[in-house]
């Protein structure tokens, strides 16, 4: 009777034991924390992000199960494409509807919105110009390396290649005289064997932005623009083959001759130096080249013997000796010399103004 009648010892066969009875109803009053459960969520849902991580084309498929599963999950696993335009160094006009065939256009890793009816192109160099939805490259003779690079950087923007090889420039670094190129595939060759004072001639070629093709054309073909700057460094780089052409031919004629050393006086050199007369007989003369009274070139009595050569075409003491110092235009006094210096030729070559 007394374990049958105490209360404390009831609690296996009384249901309704104040103590037991009270825990529950707690429990049943306690509010849910909706944010651990959702903590569990989160933390079972990157567990599987992870994981599919490594397969990253059945990703989409992950995201698809576990939003039908867990609805409330649609807005992180699934959100909204931001509208973003990347610049591009061009410029707004009135937009104007059109559409683009996308599969015509190549594939970026970084998208360039491409839509020359909406969008106008800013070149970064005067040798590339946008007209027609293509683009439009020129190289002259007096396009630099840093113009390549800017080309290049150019096609780049749109995904397009630019190639540039056998680039070569005059001895004076003056002009273009040797190139090859290519936009986008589509190129052209310029080069002379052993042409080393004539500028190439302007040429270019043109990349479509909105389909797979390209081409190579001519400057007189070009747009306005760039035949324009064509002519111009075409006059440009002519003008300064004449004005060097006989600087042009001292290097071609002295290297024709092989390595050595050499020493070479120009006329104001010339001018500089005392002449000989009645009343100075005195006067110091040069071991190279001297004048006469009559201005007339001398050749030094210790090169009288050497091999002449005058505008690079053979000739001879007596012929040189001719010439007045109106007409001369520089001297070079050669030395070459073949195995290990025992085999030696001396040559003297002679230039003058009027070739």
């Amino acid at each position: 009777m007394k374990i049958l009648t105490s209360p404390e010892h009831f609690t296996f066969t009384n249901h309704f034991n104040q103590s037991l009875l009270k825990n529950r109803i707690k429990m049943m009053n306690k509010r849910k924390s909706s944010w651990k459960a959702f903590g569990k969520y989160g933390l079972f849902i990157a567990s599987i992000w992870v994981c599919a991580a490594f397969t990253k084309p059945y990703r989409a498929k992950v995201a698809a199960q576990i939003v039908k599963n867990v609805p409330e999950l649609e807005t992180v696993l699934t959100p909204k494409a931001k509208n973003e335009t990347i610049f591009n160094d061009f410029i707004f006009e009135a937009p104007v509807l059109s559409s683009l065939d996308s599969a015509s256009l190549p594939a970026l890793q970084n998208p360039v919105v491409v839509n020359t009816d909406t969008q106008k192109y800013i070149s970064a160099t005067k040798y590339i110009i946008y007209k027609n939805d293509a683009l439009y490259w020129l190289i002259t003779p007096k396009t630099t390396m840093e113009d390549l690079v800017d080309m290049k950087k150019e096609f780049v923007k749109h995904n397009q290649t630019f190639e540039v090889s056998g680039f070569q420039l005059d001895p004076l670094n003056s002009f273009i005289i040797s190139v090859a190129a290519k936009g986008n595939g589509c190129g052209y060759k310029s080069f002379i064997p052993d042409n080393y004072d004539k500028p190439v001639s302007s040429h270019g070629g043109y990349v479509s932005l909105t389909k797979k093709s390209c081409g190579t054309i001519d400057s007189q073909k070009m747009p306005d623009e760039l035949k324009v700057i064509a002519q111009k460094d075409d006059q440009l780089a002519q003008a300064l083959q004449q004005k060097n052409r006989i600087s042009y031919l001292e290097i071609k004629t002295s290297e024709s001759l092989g390595p050595g050393g050499s020493t070479s006086i120009t006329k104001e050199t010339l001018l500089k130096l005392a002449k000989p007369t009645p009343q100075n007989s005195l006067v110091k003369q040069s071991k190279y080249l001297n004048l006469t009274e009559n201005d007339f070139l001398n050749i030094a009595q210790p090169r009288r013997n050497d091999i002449i050569l005058l505008n690079g075409n053979p000739s001879t003491l007596e012929e040189v000796e001719k010439i007045h110092i109106k007409d001369f235009y520089s001297a070079i006094f050669k030395e070459t010399w073949q195995e290990n210096k025992l085999l030696r030729q001396h040559y003297i070559l002679v230039f003058t103004e009027h070739l």
